[in-house]
């Protein structure tokens, strides 16, 4: 059985300008930025259609903060500020914030947080 995603982010004709790191997570990417503003019953459709969880959708979009603690290591802000970093230098490459997000696991409404305080808007597609 073929997996086909439902929507990409960049588009089908642009994929092939894409790393391959993210062509692999546009799925992901698509179902998180569709959910951003839906309710309950909308964000059900939306996993069953990108085939994920629920789950998967918010961590993407707000990330889990057990998640976040240890992936970053909170004791020391060096590693979270250093990958925001490298996500701004990937975003003002031209790639997706939704796909960058996702890509180095911090949440989409904090990468859009650092966005704004940077006077970079975050962009819904």
């Amino acid at each position: 059985m073929n997996r086909f995603n439902i929507r990409t982010v960049n588009g089908s004709r642009h994929n092939g300008l894409l790393e391959h790191r993210y062509i692999k997570i546009q799925n992901r990417a698509a179902a998180a930025l569709g959910a951003l503003d839906e309710d309950g019953e909308s964000l059900e459709l939306i996993a069953h259609l990108h085939r994920l969880s629920i789950e998967q959708i918010k961590k993407d979009l707000y990330g889990e903060p057990s998640d976040i603690k240890n992936g970053f290591d909170i004791r020391s802000s060096n590693k979270l500020e250093e990958t925001l970093k490298t996500c701004l230098k990937e975003i003002n490459k031209r790639v997706n914030n939704a796909l960058v997000a996702v890509v180095y696991h911090v949440p989409y409404t904090l990468l859009c947080s650092v966005e704004n305080n940077n006077n970079n808007p975050c962009k819904k597609i």
